[in-house]
């Protein structure tokens, strides 16, 4: 995280020195001082100041969601986001707005991490792993069931065991297009 003064501020923001003075006396910036309360984080300053001029609760939530929940349909969904739109009901000011949003996210990634560390959760690559580990040795199965037959049935007609094998395959074709994205 990047410090700044309040002057640095104002010229990253293309502003006066007079505006951030202005949201810094209106506490828009109460919680974006570093921790000797000198100079400012720009992260969270620019955050605070972002959320300050926001009225639109969705796009708020929309626009906080961080990179590593974004497209994960568990976090990223209706609920969760319905939930946020609460807990910022509630908040007096910019700066609480930024805390709950920074702590709900937090939060949220958290359990995510327990849970899969608990085995209750598992990552898209791990549900691979064991949907290979379960399908590959019912393919080989599939690919010999035709000679299988037609060696505990000499006289079954080659029509029948090609028909079985075509059969096989069009399923396992229907398998395939299955989308992991």
């Amino acid at each position: 995280m990047t410090e700044v003064s309040k002057s640095e501020l104002a010229k990253h923001l293309g502003v006066s020195q007079a505006m951030v003075s202005k949201h810094v006396k209106s506490g828009i910036l109460d919680k974006c001082f570093s921790p000797n309360g000198k100079k400012l984080i720009l992260e969270k300053a620019i955050q605070a100041i972002a959320l300050s001029k926001t009225k639109d609760t969705n796009l708020l939530v929309k626009s906080t969601i961080p990179r590593e929940i974004k497209n994960n349909e568990s976090l990223d969904n209706e609920e969760t986001q319905d939930e946020l739109k609460k807990l910022l009901e509630d908040a007096q000011s910019p700066s609480q707005k930024v805390q709950i949003i920074k702590d709900f996210w937090i939060g949220k990634i958290n359990r995510q991490k327990f849970l899969e560390n608990e085995g209750e959760l598992i990552t898209v690559q791990g549900a691979k792993v064991a949907i290979d580990a379960l399908l590959s040795p019912l393919n080989q199965y599939m690919n010999d069931q035709g000679n299988h037959l037609k060696n505990n049935f000499p006289d079954l007609p080659n029509e029948v065991v090609e028909w079985i094998d075509a059969e096989n395959n069009r399923q396992k074709e229907q398998l395939r297009v299955i989308k992991w994205d």
